[in-house]
Order: C-alpha cells, then structure tokens, then sequence
C-alpha cells in the first residue's frame, strides 16, 4: 500500500488503517481492500463506492440463484412434504395443520394453524394451498395426532 494522499500524493507521516483526513489537502482518505488482489489500498471516496460496488458485485454473484436452482430447490422441498404427508397418512393421521413462520406472508399467516384433511391437499403445493406470496414458502404441515384434538372440528374441503 502506498502510504500517500490518494487525492493530493503527498506522503503521509504513516499509513492509517482506517478513515482519516489527509494533513495536506483536508481529503477523506478511505482504506479498502480491492477484491480482485485482496491487496488494501488508500482510496478517495469514489474511489472507495467503486471498490464497494466491486465486492457487491462478487458477493451477489456467489449467492445468486439461478431460476434452474430456484426450481429444483422448489421440486426437493415440495417431495420432502409429499413424503411426510404420506408417512402420517401411513402414520393413521387424517388432518395436519398448517405451521407458518414468524416471517410469513400475510397469507400463510392467515392459515397458520389452520387444521386440513391429508386427503385433501397431498400432491398439491403447499404454496397452492397457502396461497402463498414468497418465492420460498417455508410453511410446513404438522400432524394432528388423535389424542391431542379434539374430533370434528377440522372442515371437510379446504
């Protein structure tokens, strides 16, 4: 790292490790590490949002998600309910609940805790039938064990 005023180049009496005020010229001088060298450098202020937007640019790209994965993220999660629905119906459960989220949609939290019949909605998204508004619906089904509800209170369409 040179140790001078980005702005007015000249030295500085030692190399700051953070924001600072050049002695010279009154400059902000901005300390930043470039992603592409990982090397830290003495930067103006444009210069800085610059090397910002650059790490902006690589962290997205590494936690961007393609519409292929979003889908097959999507088609697992949808397989893992259908496999639970059917081991409580093998389970002898006939209703489940619906399990929301703190971070819900309105929707889904309009149906939080809502008691359905297995029958009614295996092989449908849960998003379909939520009604859900988030790209991941993390709403899940919880089982209504016999001995803990009470009979004839679930509806019988959904």
């Amino acid at each position: 790292m040179a140790n001078q005023c980005p702005y007015c180049g000249n030295p500085l009496a030692k190399t700051p490790g953070r924001k600072t005020k050049c002695p010279h010229c009154g400059g902000f001088i901005y300390v930043r590490t470039r992603p592409s060298d990982r090397k830290s450098v003495l930067a103006t202020k444009e210069q800085a949002d610059a090397i910002e937007a650059e790490w902006r640019m690589v962290t997205d790209s590494q936690y961007r998600m393609t519409p292929e994965k979003v889908d097959q993220i999507k088609k697992e999660s949808q397989a893992m309910i259908q496999r639970n629905l059917l081991s409580y119906l093998d389970a002898g459960v006939i209703h489940v609940k619906i399990l929301g989220t703190p971070d819900s949609c309105e929707n889904c939290k309009a149906k939080n805790g809502q008691k359905i019949r297995i029958d009614l909605i295996l092989n449908k998204p849960i998003e379909e039938v939520t009604g859900c508004m988030n790209p991941f619906c993390r709403c899940d089904y919880l089982a209504v064990l016999k001995d803990k509800e009470p009979a004839g209170d679930a509806p019988d369409a959904f």
